[in-house]
């Protein structure tokens, strides 16, 4: 949308003067039009106090926002907020959710980062052919490290638990074909 390419440009001083109040602004009116790219950069701009008064609730607010409207970036962003616990009290269930609902997109960020979280099993139940799944995934996509991970994972499976990731993988990516 416009009004968020304004405040993008405002942002970076694309053409015009660097001026983080004015991308705000613009991003804010992008977000209140119902634009869930406009609500994801008001809700950064908040959580980094760029342009407005860094403020914790305000960035969980839009940042929720572009979420709830299927912004796979701010799904992430949110997940991150639940499993960290930060301007929400923490809740893994709910960062497992938006993380989740991030990587069913595709949003390869979020499939590394969900690989990662079954490899630890630190903030879910350590599950590693669903981490393997996962991170074979954002490997397949360039995703920086996913690879290396993947493979040290897959190094701790046996020739049944790899047969089972790839099983997912096929089963994932038809799942998406059937969505597209």
């Amino acid at each position: 949308d416009a009004q968020n390419a304004l405040g993008y440009l405002y942002q970076f001083g694309h053409g015009v003067q660097a001026d983080p109040a004015a991308a705000a602004t613009w991003y804010r009116r992008s977000a209140v039009a119902g634009n869930a790219e406009g609500a994801l950069n008001l809700g950064l701009a908040y959580q980094r106090g760029l342009g407005v008064e860094k403020d914790e609730r305000q960035a969980l607010r839009w940042v929720r926002a572009a979420a709830e409207a299927g912004q796979a970036d701010a799904q992430l962003l949110l997940g991150i907020f639940y499993l960290v616990g930060q301007g929400v009290e923490k809740d893994e269930a709910q960062g497992l959710f938006w993380v989740q609902a991030a990587a069913d997109q595709g949003h390869v960020p979020a499939q590394l980062r969900l690989g990662l979280l079954f490899e630890s099993g630190q903030e879910v139940e350590k599950d590693l052919v669903v981490a393997h799944m996962w991170l074979s995934l954002a490997a397949e996509q360039g995703e920086g490290g996913a690879a290396a991970h993947r493979d040290r994972v897959g190094r701790s499976l046996g020739a049944r638990q790899l047969a089972r990731s790839r099983q997912l993988v096929g089963e994932w990516r038809a799942r998406v074909a059937r969505t597209d």
